[in-house]
């Protein structure tokens, strides 16, 4: 008989609103929730109760921690900071807006829209990175002998690029992937049979409920 792997599955979830999402602008660590932001983080805490979350993982920016506070107050559950699973690095575009970006650096905006697996914002961080080090956080947390049904607050870009390793997507096609496959704040996700995420990962699902 085949045997089955019985981990459990992971939710994931894009940190709540913030100012800077709502204006497209590239947020850097210390952005916070706005109140917008912080009523979707308390229904979304309703909904991880109802489902029983026993853990929580967070990106440490101040968006997903404070996200993450919010829904471990009312699970009454151990939360952990995971620094990988912080948003990718913008440089010298943190803080402008995208229409911003595109008239004072169109030659880089250019080039990293046709090639962001390895070219980054100027003093920024590549998706080939990004991706490298939110699977990185995966290993760690799968490692750990996580419990049934646990929580990861991150960001848009951790969990598109997840997907993509998934799907086995080239990372120069992100900004068509992630137009077909809007990611938006407060979104839950599923990540299913995530044991063999390094095992066999046409195996292991995400998707969003």
């Amino acid at each position: 008989m085949k045997r089955l792997d019985k981990r459990p599955s992971i939710y994931l979830i894009r940190h709540c609103s913030t100012k800077d999402s709502e204006e497209k602008r590239y947020s850097g660590r210390e952005t916070p929730l706005n109140s917008k932001g912080i009523n979707e983080a308390h229904k979304l805490a309703k909904e991880f109760v109802r489902i029983g979350i026993k853990r929580i993982y967070s990106s440490p920016y101040e968006r997903a921690r404070e996200t993450a506070k919010i829904i471990q107050n009312s699970c009454r559950c151990s939360l952990e900071i995971i620094d990988n699973l912080r948003e990718i690095d913008h440089g010298l575009w943190t803080g402008y807006t995208v229409e911003e970006v595109k008239k004072i650096w169109k030659k880089e905006f250019d080039m990293r829209g046709k090639f962001p697996k390895i070219i980054p914002p100027p003093g920024g961080e590549t998706l080939q990175h990004l991706q490298k080090r939110t699977l990185e956080a995966l290993k760690e947390i799968i490692a750990s002998n996580y419990p049934r049904k646990t929580l990861i607050v991150a960001h848009g870009g951790n969990i598109h690029t997840l997907w993509m390793f998934l799907l086995n997507v080239n990372l120069n096609d992100f900004w068509d992937f992630s137009k077909i496959n809007k990611i938006e704040c407060s979104n839950i996700y599923l990540l299913g049979n995530a044991g063999g995420l390094f095992l066999k990962r046409n195996s292991v699902s995400l998707v969003k409920i």
